[in-house]
This record gives structure tokens, C-alpha cells and sequence, in this order.
């Protein structure tokens, strides 16, 4: 094999451990931090957390009652960060939790073409 080949060969090989080690580096350096993130709130995948409801109020502003083990916390949401709003009881959060009734399909259906006939 020619003298270029080899070092093409030897600069992929190179190549490919490098980004097999920045890969391994930033996956080991993720579950670090997840293991020592600062105080009580280790929460491991979704396990005891869940979103009971949410409010859209804007494009990118939604209000969230979110579940936390036993807690039940009222948090704004912004792209810019969460903010905890308030503590819920669990009366509260229950009355959350409650089903809405489904609209019905043939109310459906009526706004459906109502929307429609107004586009034409």
C-alpha cells in the first residue's frame, strides 16, 4: 500500500476514536452530573414525576400543575425559565385531575363545517 493510503487510513482511524471519546466523555460527564445535581430533587427518568395539567397562556407561556412525588407544585413556564408559582393541597390537585367531558362528534363535525363554509 502506498505511503498516502496508510496515513489516510491511520488520519480516519483518528478521526473515528476522537469522536468515539468525545461521545463516551459526554455521556459519562451527563450521568455525573445527574448523580450530584444540588438538593432533594432526584427524580430518576419520569418516576414520580408528571404533569397533572397546563394552561397555555401564550406562544410560549403555559401555566403547569406538575406532580412530584407527594408534592404538588403550580409552576410558570417561559422560554426563558420555570418559576414555582405555588404549592397545591391535595384537594386542589385533585379537583385538577378530573376528566373534561370530550366534545361531542357531531358538535365537532358542525364546527368543522361552520370553519369551513367561512374559508370559502
Amino acid at each position: 500500500m502506498p505511503q498516502s493510503a496508510l496515513s489516510a487510513l491511520g488520519m480516519l482511524v483518528l478521526a473515528v476514536a476522537i469522536l468515539f471519546l468525545a461521545y463516551w466523555a459526554t455521556r459519562a460527564l451527563g450521568v455525573w452530573q445527574m448523580k450530584n445535581a444540588a438538593g432533594s430533587f432526584r427524580v430518576q427518568g419520569s418516576a414520580g414525576l408528571r404533569v397533572i395539567a397546563q394552561l397555555p397562556l401564550g406562544r410560549a407561556e403555559r401555566l403547569m400543575v406538575v406532580q412530584v412525588q407527594e408534592r404538588c407544585l403550580l409552576l410558570g413556564v417561559t422560554q426563558y425559565g420555570v418559576t414555582l408559582l405555588s404549592e397545591l393541597s391535595a384537594e386542589e390537585a385533585g379537583a385538577l385531575q378530573e376528566p373534561q367531558a370530550p366534545l361531542a362528534p357531531s358538535r365537532f363535525a358542525e364546527m368543522l363545517r361552520d370553519s369551513l363554509r367561512k374559508k370559502k
